[in-house]
């Protein structure tokens, strides 16, 4: 008999890609390719990354940029304060 140990899951790393789940009408490169203009910005740059893992990449690189936008928003109301 076994039994259900959770140390011994796959760690996230080996999820499968968001990517492969999606209907190909809703994978970002395939609406660039239809109608680019209708596209927002977060599939515009997972269509531009590529790969299997593009939607990933995208959300941490959207993550990172809002997070150097936020300190420089900071940084500039801390000079106006002083």
């Amino acid at each position: 008999m076994t039994t259900y140990d959770p140390s011994l899951q796959i760690p996230s790393f080996y999820e499968q890609p968001k990517l492969k789940s999606l209907p190909l009408r809703e994978q970002p490169a395939y609406r660039v390719s239809q109608n680019a203009a209708a596209c927002n910005l977060t599939e515009l740059l997972a269509a531009v990354i590529g790969g299997q893992r593009q939607i990933e990449i995208q959300r941490n690189c959207w993550r990172v940029s809002m997070g150097m936008f936020a300190v420089y928003i900071w940084r500039i109301l801390w000079n106006l304060q002083w």
